[in-house]
């Protein structure tokens, strides 16, 4: 009796997960491998990154009208500049806001791509072309002042933006 409830228990769970569908899985690798790697402290080997950025572009890829679709393609973008590719990163932030125009945080990758630009690729020309965008397209989001501050500043040097900051802090003491 014991071993026909054991062959029952595994067949129905063999029957259950032969029934999970596709997308499912592949959600269930990505959130894995997420968890088995530190994402929060931006410690991500080229390796480990390059993986990662395989499963988000591939569900991407396989379910482009899935609503995680856009959000996994961000995510790319992210890897890819956490491990010094920014170019990747920009073609994946241009590819959302292209494809994706009701994606709730298209304006992020505006401003995200702004942010590889100046720091990651240090390309402040670029960085100032895709902070603007952000600024034309999203008028009246909450981090337009934060843009328009970041390309105000831009073109100074660490020295002189120390030197701001310190004045102003004076000033408001």
């Amino acid at each position: 009796m014991r071993k026909t409830i054991l062959l029952l228990a595994v067949a129905t769970s063999l029957a259950m997960a032969c029934c999970t569908p596709q997308r499912d899985k592949d959600l269930s690798s990505i959130q894995q491998y997420e968890s088995s790697i530190d994402l929060q402290n931006n410690k991500v080997d080229t390796e480990v990154g390059n993986n990662l950025i395989m499963m988000y572009t591939d569900f991407a890829t396989k379910y482009p009208t899935d609503s995680l679709a856009p959000m996994y393609i961000m995510k790319a973008a992210d890897v890819a500049a956490n491990i010094g590719n920014p170019a990747t990163a920009i073609e994946y932030l241009d590819k959302v806001i292209t494809d994706y125009p009701s994606f709730e945080k298209r304006a992020d990758c505006y401003f995200f791509k702004g942010f590889i630009y100046e720091t990651v690729a240090h390309d402040l020309d670029k960085a100032k072309e895709a902070y603007t965008a952000f600024i034309e397209e999203y008028p009246s989001h909450p981090m337009v002042n934060n843009a328009q501050t970041i390309i105000n500043n831009l073109s100074l040097s660490d020295e002189e933006l120390i030197k701001m900051i310190m004045e102003k802090n004076n000033a408001t003491l």
